[in-house]
């Protein structure tokens, strides 16, 4: 899981991101596979979501992570 904390004034912003959650939507599903396979073909940023083995890179692997996880088996 990764914490992020964001000050604006006096106002603290704290979100979370599961690994596999590509978008960022706080659930990990079908919508998330989409994500990974264009971040690794190029067309998205990465996101941290999206490295869903926590190897510290964004390939293919990770499709096969995110699917598992959705299975139940992640």
């Amino acid at each position: 899981v990764e914490i992020t904390a964001t000050w604006v004034g006096d106002t603290v912003s704290i979100t979370s991101v599961e690994p596999g959650d590509g978008n960022g939507d706080g659930t990990v599903n079908a919508l998330d596979i989409t994500v990974v396979e264009r971040i690794i073909g190029g067309l998205d940023a990465e996101t941290s979501g999206a490295d869903a083995n926590q190897d510290g890179v964004v390939n293919a692997l990770d499709i096969t992570k995110v699917e598992l996880i959705i299975g139940g088996l992640g």
